[in-house]
């Protein structure tokens, strides 16, 4: 016979697996329907026309072409420009970088007059990784992609394994200058609801494997990589 002490210690440690795993298996963020409004309140058009990390830029004076150059924005948003060093240009428009490099090259020479093109883009995309079947950068297109959309492009969800109810998305706010981060409960049965989650470009979509706990593990390890403007990300709570 069974002593009974064995019985207790056994239905406890049950019970305690019961009570845990219905703790990991609670939503950690609210559902879809609940926060689409608040992220996509914070959602900018601009960025699809403002200036990204990769992009190529054509920097030329009027009546002065020795000073003609060329100059690629770097992964931390950053670019370097002849005599007048580094310039934060990722998240600028067109006409405010001008702005900018004016204001500069009147410190060197009289009445400057730039202009600043676009020679070759970079791709503007977001990034999908964790427990999905092909993680990496999807492209934008024209600039309207959904949660959902991409994480079906990104090859779906690994079904076995991914903690749907537990994404996170970090975005840049470049008008700001720092990231947002949400959690998410983005299961499949959110899907249909009225109002997507819209994404923008450098979003960061991570579908995890593991309790709620863990999450701020792998941001503090990995996200910091991939936001291509690397500021403070928030803590999760």
């Amino acid at each position: 016979m069974i002593p009974r002490k064995t019985h207790l210690r056994a239905f406890l440690a049950l019970a305690a697996a019961a009570i845990c795993g219905g703790c990991a298996s609670q939503p950690a963020g609210p559902s879809i329907p609940r926060i689409a409004e608040e992220i996509n309140a914070t959602r900018s058009d601009d960025l699809l026309v403002a200036l990204s990390p990769g992009d190529t830029l054509g920097v030329r004076f009027d009546q002065r072409a020795e000073w003609d150059h060329d100059v690629r924005i770097r992964a931390d948003g950053q670019a370097s420009f002849q005599s007048v060093g580094e310039v934060q240009a990722a998240g600028l428009s067109i006409p405010q970088l001008r702005e900018k490099l004016t204001v500069l090259y009147a410190r060197i020479f009289q009445d400057p007059v730039v202009t600043v093109n676009v020679t070759t883009p970079a791709v503007r995309a977001v990034v999908v990784t964790g427990e999905v079947n092909s993680p990496g950068p999807i492209e934008l297109g024209t600039g309207r992609l959904t949660l959902i959309e991409a994480l079906a492009r990104a090859g779906g969800h690994k079904t076995d394994s991914a903690r749907l109810d537990n994404t996170l998305l970090v975005r840049w706010l470049p008008q700001e200058g720092r990231q947002v981060a949400w959690r998410i409960d983005a299961d499949t049965d959110h899907w249909g609801a009225p109002e997507a989650i819209l994404l923008q470009p450098h979003d960061v979509v991570y579908v995890p494997n593991t309790p709620v706990v863990k999450v701020n593990i792998w941001v503090d390890r990995y996200i910091r990589q991939m936001i291509p403007i690397p500021t403070l990300i928030p803590r999760i709570q």
